[in-house]
């Protein structure tokens, strides 16, 4: 792949057109993480930036930059480490905040405060996403055709189930996603990584896998090659997040569509 079809296909993140912007967007699922992902701190904010999928084909997807809530909380958790190393399991609170990312609907950053992780004495935090987690877009004024009691819980249970099997199930595919996302948030937001750093982030990721299987992690260290390779030059105008930001859009495009042929009215 040309650098050049990357960075095209990169700029059409989101897997749906944006054809009312005023329309309330799309619920999404939050992908099972298999394992804690770490939040990253920079500044007064900790990020941790987890896959996901559309569950409403027929929706708008939304901006980049929608926040969004959880509609259940009992499959997630706050993994809280302390300076001494213990750990502890606790249920996220309204001020974790989701937002979507300019990947579109393939991924959401999870926010949360600094201050918050001295008042809860943790000097490591992360966030473990259980099964059939989904994400409901923050209401605003003015949006069009809100979602209904019915079509929250239909979309949240029957229609999530169907995304378990199909998506957080898929094998290597959903698996080469994960670990690409992993390492995804090990990397710097903007700028380009340092080879050490490119290397840390990936082993990082490698080495948080629970249960990937052989085949998922050679499927994911093979795209994590080709981007390391792809922009290791000073004059590449991508970064190697860039990159890897574009080939897991394309993983979660498939598994998607995959997801929506199945759940078409009729089918």
């Amino acid at each position: 792949m040309h650098l050049r079809t990357l960075a095209a296909g990169f700029t059409a993140a989101t897997l749906l057109p944006l054809s009312n912007a005023s329309a309330a967007p799309q619920i999404l699922a939050l992908v099972a993480t298999d394992g804690a992902v770490p939040f990253i701190c920079a500044g007064a904010t900790c990020t941790a930036e987890l896959t996901s999928f559309c569950l409403e084909e027929a929706r708008d997807a939304p901006r980049a930059g929608r926040v969004y809530r959880l509609v259940r909380t009992s499959a997630l958790k706050l993994v809280v480490t302390t300076r001494a190393g213990t750990t502890r399991r606790v249920a996220p609170g309204p001020d974790l905040r989701f937002v979507v990312t300019r990947r579109g609907v393939a991924a959401v950053r999870a926010t949360i405060d600094r201050a918050r992780l001295t008042e809860m004495g943790a000097a490591r935090l992360a966030i473990d996403v259980g099964a059939q987690v989904s994400l409901l877009p923050e209401a605003r004024r003015g949006d069009a055709a809100p979602h209904s009691a019915g079509d929250i819980a239909r979309t949240t249970g029957a229609l999530r189930a169907t995304g378990t099997k199909l998506v957080d199930r898929a094998g290597p595919d959903i698996e080469a996603a994960r670990l690409i996302n992993r390492t995804i948030n090990r990397l710097p937001a903007a700028g380009k990584s340092t080879p050490a750093g490119r290397i840390a982030a990936w082993r990082a990721a490698r080495g948080a896998a629970r249960s990937a299987t052989p085949v998922g992690i050679a499927r994911a260290k093979l795209i994590y090659r080709q981007c390391r390779q792809w922009t290791a030059a000073v004059s590449t105008p991508l970064s190697l997040r860039e990159c890897l930001e574009g080939r897991h859009i394309g993983l979660l495009s498939a598994l998607n569509r995959r997801y929506w042929d199945a759940t078409r009215p009729g089918m």
